[in-house]
């Protein structure tokens, strides 16, 4: 058994709740995603991209990240979902935040431990599932996937491969 299973703290640091970063791709722009199962993870530059601009950086002032086990008429799935609060209503804003709606996207999230991840996949990827305005000048906005096994484990959600060049964003 692992003793790190269940404990508030590794190697003397405390968990901290929360997204850090959140970056969208829209699934008609990966060429391809560079899998590591034995390690659960995808290697740096691991997903190809026809272009640099089709990674965006989506800025929040909260952010959360949950992904729970359900059962399904399939089987065991996880439902990967993430939460933001974007700040400022403008015009801008409701253009950009709209124009996920019916788009198919993955999402390289960094969290406030360090922890990078990859939520959604070429077959089962995530999509903006609901959008509230609230009355305090911010966007609550939520994404979501149903995928057959957790989200890989990156190294980082700064690196990837346009025309099979490196390229750090």
């Amino acid at each position: 058994m692992n003793a790190l299973i269940g404990t508030k703290s590794i190697n003397g640091k405390s968990n901290a709740s929360g997204l850090r970063q959140l970056r969208l791709i829209l699934v008609d722009s990966v060429r391809g995603i560079k899998v590591n199962k034995g390690l659960w993870s995808i290697p740096m530059g691991g997903i190809e991209v026809t272009s640099a601009n089709d990674v965006v950086s989506i800025h929040f002032v909260n952010g959360m990240y949950s992904e729970p086990s359900e059962t399904t008429e399939h089987g065991e799935a996880f439902r990967g979902t993430i939460d933001i609060e974007v700040p400022r209503d403008s015009t801008e804003q409701t253009i950009a935040i709209n124009s996920y709606r019916g788009k198919k996207l993955i999402a390289l999230i960094k969290d406030k431990n360090g922890t990078c991840k990859v939520i959604g996949t070429l077959k089962q990827p995530l999509k903006l599932v609901g959008i509230n305005k609230e009355s305090t000048n911010t966007w609550q906005v939520q994404f979501s996937t149903l995928t057959p096994a957790p989200s890989y484990y990156t190294d980082g959600i700064s690196l990837f491969t346009v025309n099979s060049q490196f390229v750090t964003l």
